[in-house]
């Protein structure tokens, strides 16, 4: 019998590359930050800061975006399962923040390696030992 820690929250959902384009539109934009970005690591990386054991399970691309993704949720102390998927790209969000009160967000998706993602890829062990699972409704539609 394993003798596994329990998790105070899993979170089961698409994270995504994010780049920050500021000031104005992105073509005019004199600089771009990239982040991470997606409602389940959010709630992750927040319940991790405030001492709550966390786990994150979703499916990447093998590319940049994909790393910086899984470095930063490790850095944050976020437990990990990541499905590698060399055929398909990490999500990304591009925001142009237009004006100090106006922004524009875009989403690059729909065929992203998250988009594969399936409830067999919550191994029952993990669900066994969560108190919370959390996910928004994106990820079952």
């Amino acid at each position: 019998m394993t003798h596994s820690k329990p998790i105070d929250i899993l979170t089961f959902g698409e994270t995504m590359g994010l780049v920050i384009a500021e000031p104005g539109p992105l073509e005019f934009a004199g600089n771009a930050q990239l982040r991470i970005g997606g409602a389940e690591s959010n709630v992750a990386i927040v319940a991790s800061r405030l001492g709550k054991s966390t786990h994150w399970v979703s499916r990447l691309g093998d590319d940049a975006f994909g790393r910086l993704v899984e470095r930063t949720l490790r850095a944050e102390k976020v437990g990990l399962t990541v499905i590698q998927d060399p055929q398909r790209p990490t999500g990304l969000m591009v925001k142009e923040r237009r004006s100090p009160s106006l922004q524009r967000v875009r989403y690059y998706r729909s065929t992203s390696a998250a988009t594969r993602l399936s409830h067999e890829d919550i191994q029952d062990d993990l669900l066994s030992r969560a108190s919370i699972l959390h996910l928004t409704g994106i990820t079952p539609a």
